[in-house]
């Protein structure tokens, strides 16, 4: 059973099915503390691989990568729908562009590289940024570890 709390006047309401689980929803007058049924275990803190880039977050949680960038709604993919592209740009800068697949693509299970050079062949673009040359390899094997965490391929050519 699934517990909920939200402040307002106290008062239970029965049990009612959503969805499949039963929900006991219970309005209590307080503090405005909104109760999540995860708080019932405790919490380990425990994600996978994480990747911090200026203001941009990229962890991979289980079989999602999720982005979190300031301006912009957090982004969650699964790695299966993943497609990384980078591409060169000037002043030894490289443009890198963190998208998905294209429904068509995931229907007809199109095995893209996860991670590559070049541009997004049919893919959804997604979140683009820059950055140096040199700190391209922190981001290769970022998603190379993302890449083997799913069984998809990474493309070992191209580059600057």
């Amino acid at each position: 059973m699934v517990r909920m709390w939200w402040s307002g006047s106290p008062r239970v309401s029965p049990p009612r099915d959503v969805g499949g689980l039963a929900v006991e929803v219970s309005l209590r007058k307080g503090s405005g503390y909104r109760r999540h049924p995860s708080d019932e275990r405790p919490y380990t803190g425990a994600v996978g691989p994480e990747l911090v880039y200026q203001d941009i977050i990229m962890r991979i949680d289980g079989d999602i990568l999720e982005v979190f960038s300031p301006g912009a709604h957090g982004r969650r993919t699964p790695l299966p729908w993943l497609v990384v592209r980078v591409e060169p740009m000037k002043h030894n800068r490289v443009a890198v562009n963190v998208g998905q697949k294209s429904s068509d693509q995931v229907i007809q299970n199109v095995d893209l590289p996860l991670y590559a050079w070049g541009k997004f062949d049919g893919a959804y673009p997604g979140l683009l940024f820059g950055i140096d040359v040199s700190e391209e390899p922190a981001f290769r094997a970022f998603f190379t570890e993302a890449a083997q965490t799913c069984g998809r391929s990474v493309a070992q050519t191209g580059g600057p």
